[in-house]
């Protein structure tokens, strides 16, 4: 398994000025229990996928109590936040003040 030292260092490393700890830490868990197998690797990355798009569909759904709108964004759920966040609004007609300042922020736009 990953030893402290490792988790240690994925908290305290960037890497092209981004400081991204989480991915540094699944891929140690990924080598620890699938070496250097890029299927297990892909097949873990693709289970994670389904469980975030699973959690924004329930997520979504309970925000808007809209089922069909909300299972059409988490399918679309590509990883590219703004995209889905722009998708959820065409699709319920909304433009609520938190979705569109979150969008901003995400996208380095500065809130006045």
């Amino acid at each position: 398994m990953t030893n402290p030292e490792n988790i240690a260092w994925s908290f305290t490393t960037t890497h092209s000025s981004n400081w991204h700890p989480l991915p540094w830490m699944s891929h140690m868990l990924d080598v620890s229990l699938f070496d250097m197998n890029p299927g297990s690797h892909h097949l873990m990355s693709r289970f994670f996928h389904l469980v975030n798009s699973l959690l924004l569909f329930f997520v979504f759904r309970q925000m808007t109590g809209h089922i069909w709108q909300s299972a059409f964004v988490a399918l679309l759920h590509d990883g590219k936040t703004e995209k889905v966040i722009r998708h959820f609004k065409t699709a319920l007609k909304i433009q609520p003040n938190y979705i569109g300042a979150r969008q901003n922020l995400q996208m380095g736009e500065r809130q006045y």
